[in-house]
């Protein structure tokens, strides 16, 4: 019914892992952007986010506010180094007035590569500083889908800033087998799989009980 009649995408992911929860903010008016919309004299901006070296990367924008987050903002795109995206993320905090307090980078970023003289983390701390970055904590797919879920139920979103990243969120899903009739242990890994697991890192400043934010040992 609500595929057909309503043209609920949400409804026509089948498996989809956070499509009821983004049709409840939206029916709940906590998709637009004005409830989404930064707040200057609020707290600074937090960012998490799923990165790789010259394959998709994803940036997802909060804001605590009373009760939980808005989202404010996202970026997504492929095919840059961590040089470029310090930079155009600083552009961007820069031209929309936003007060960064912390960007997360996932826990692999520590990794170094032979293209590559720095890991990712080292190029962010010498573009932001020390005290600007964090490491979410190693955890597995399925607590950070758990922790994705309770934490979505607490925020609204700028509808016009983070269109493509609730597409992401929406079309993130497990992935059914016909000949078992059962879905798959792990989502999809596809375009949308950077979204959701950019956003499901927010755990780390969403509640979850034992993540704790870490930096590189030396730092």
């Amino acid at each position: 019914y609500e595929q057909e009649y309503l043209c609920s995408f949400e409804a026509a992911n089948l498996g989809a892992i956070l499509g009821r929860a983004l049709v409840k903010a939206e029916r709940e008016g906590r998709i637009s952007d004005d409830v989404g919309a930064y707040d200057p004299g609020g707290a600074p901006i937090v960012i998490s986010s799923d990165i790789g070296r010259r394959d998709a990367a994803t940036w997802w924008f909060w804001q605590p506010c009373l009760g939980g987050f808005r989202i404010v903002d996202h970026d997504r795109d492929s095919g840059l180094d961590a040089d470029e995206w310090c930079d155009r993320i600083a552009e961007r905090i820069s031209d929309r007035g936003y007060e960064l307090e912390r960007i997360w980078l996932p826990h692999d970023a520590r990794a170094k590569t032979f293209a590559a003289k720095h890991s990712a983390i080292e190029i962010f701390i010498g573009k932001y500083g020390a005290d600007k970055m964090g490491i979410t904590p190693d955890s597995s797919k399925a607590d950070r889908i758990n922790a994705a879920r309770r934490v979505l139920g607490r925020c609204a979103f700028h509808e016009t800033n983070t269109e493509k990243g609730r597409d992401g969120l929406s079309a993130w899903s497990y992935v059914y087998d016909e000949e078992r009739k059962e879905f798959s242990k792990e989502p999809d890994h596809n375009w949308a799989s950077h979204d959701g697991d950019g956003f499901a890192r927010g755990r780390v400043f969403g509640g979850d009980e034992g993540a704790e934010p870490v930096l590189p040992d030396n730092w």
